[in-house]
């Protein structure tokens, strides 16, 4: 039976490259809100910018869950930093009749950084389009993240990339 699997964590702990390995080779169909965000829209759009991505990540949700009732494997990269917006995924879920696994990804804080410098550094020379992360923005994502609780079905992830 077809699994739709969730991506749980703060920025750069792994869940992307988590994603990307798990679906490649059509393991599974991988759905993408910051893809699907930055191929839309020209960049962050300061304000709106949370509206917009949980209308984008509503569509991939649905979306993901469509491609699992159809019998294919899904992933759906997202960082799902709040308890309130995983417990109405796995709802949604539920009452879709489909099978999920949350993975829950976590990093410290070094290896985080680390990544970041080195992402924002190729982009910065790139043509590729991505978010580039300073540490304010960080700060404040992070601010964001509520730490997965104990009645939450997580799978915890060893630490990827």
């Amino acid at each position: 039976m077809a699994v739709l699997h969730l991506t749980c964590g703060k920025i750069a702990c792994g869940k992307t490259y988590f994603a990307e390995k798990f679906c490649a080779g059509g393991r599974a169909v991988l759905f993408s809100v910051d893809r699907l965000m930055l191929t839309v829209y020209d960049g962050c759009l300061g304000e709106d910018h949370i509206r917009h991505e949980q209308k984008c990540m509503d569509f991939l949700l649905e979306t993901a869950v469509n491609t699992v009732k159809c019998g294919a494997f899904a992933a759906l990269d997202f960082g799902f930093w709040n308890y309130e917006v995983r417990r109405r995924v796995s709802e949604y879920c539920l009452n879709n009749g489909i099978d999920y696994v949350w993975h829950y990804f976590n990093a410290d804080e070094k290896t985080r950084k680390s990544r970041l410098e080195k992402r924002n550094a190729v982009l910065a020379e790139s043509m590729r389009r991505e978010y580039i992360i300073d540490d304010e923005m960080l700060a404040r994502f992070d601010g964001w993240f509520e730490f997965p609780r104990e009645d939450e079905r997580m799978v915890y992830e060893n630490d990827y990339q």
